[in-house]
């Protein structure tokens, strides 16, 4: 295994013309061929962007988590924060796009009910991210993916960001059409062990209640086990603890609630349950490097 590596996110291993696009918008198209994999590439990377690599040609080896994985054309590998990723070998004819999309981009999303029901189901394509491709998925992604890439070239539309993010919901539902379909044909393919069993629980729990119930303990005893063992599960597939996952609801939640409404910082952290304003003013802080306030102005 090559040296360790840690990358803000996935634009610090793209062209300088893609890190630039990646840090106007939170998000980039590119093409991608055998020149884009870089020695520096073969070392371990600690993700904090999500990433969809589609494959027109030829094959990518890949540990993901520890885990080698074989994504051949027509394919898909989708990675995600959760994930630690090394390149293992890469074929020369190598063709297709790489699209990266770094986290708050993810707040547009219109309909977190579709996301989290997308989550439950893919636990199976965390653990096995390479996914092969019917020729028209493979088009209709493409077809995404390329739509993007054109918009990107327009650097003075004055609502190229706007139309960035409607494009990428459009690609995501698509994406999720694609592996949902291809769920309800292989139903063995997606059965879920008791550990994710667990784990689908606890994300289905956390969706109701992470306004409001912070401690592990609250979502231990809902399902009626341990804080220890839940805490052990979780971290175990997916490499966060608990506490990651409710406080980044919280966040994402937060910055929903600052940008699209007009509630006080009071109301909010009333809402997110938070001891008082100046505790969630603090955590909001910590998170983000700036107060609520210039946030929601800025």
């Amino acid at each position: 295994m090559g040296k360790d590596l840690f990358f803000a996110d996935f634009k610090d291993i793209l062209y300088a013309k893609h890190r630039k696009e990646l840090s106007n918008h939170e998000v980039t198209c590119q093409d991608i061929d055998i020149a884009c994999f870089k020695p520096e590439h073969f070392a371990t990377l600690y993700l904090d962007a999500y990433v969809y690599l589609l494959l027109s040609e030829g094959e990518v080896s890949i540990s993901v988590n520890y885990e080698t994985q074989t994504l051949k054309s027509p394919g898909i590998l989708v990675l995600t924060p959760l994930h630690i990723v090394q390149f293992i070998e890469v074929t020369p004819q190598i063709a297709g796009k790489l699209l990266a999309v770094n986290k708050p981009f993810l707040d547009i999303v219109p309909s977190m009910e579709k996301v989290f029901k997308h989550l439950n189901r893919s636990l199976k394509l965390y653990s096995n991210p390479a996914f092969g491709l019917l020729p028209a998925d493979y088009v209709t992604l493409n077809n995404c993916m390329q739509s993007m890439q054109n918009r990107l070239k327009q650097t003075k539309h004055i609502f190229l960001k706007e139309i960035l993010q409607n494009q990428f919901v459009t690609f995501l539902l698509e994406w999720i059409n694609i592996y949902e379909s291809y769920a309800s044909l292989n139903p063995s393919e997606v059965n879920l062990n008791r550990s994710e069993q667990i784990l689908q629980s606890f994300i289905s729990l956390l969706k109701d209640h992470f306004k409001s119930e912070h401690l592990v303990s609250f979502y231990a005893d809902k399902l009626h086990i341990t804080p220890q063992y839940l805490t052990l599960i979780v971290k175990k597939l997916t490499g966060q603890t608990i506490t990651d996952f409710v406080y980044e609801m919280l966040y994402s939640e937060a910055r929903i609630l600052l940008s699209q409404s007009d509630r006080t910082i009071q109301q909010i952290a009333d809402e997110l349950h938070f001891s008082d304003s100046s505790s969630f003013c603090k955590f909001f802080k910590r998170r983000s490097g700036t107060s609520p306030l210039k946030y929601r102005f800025n």
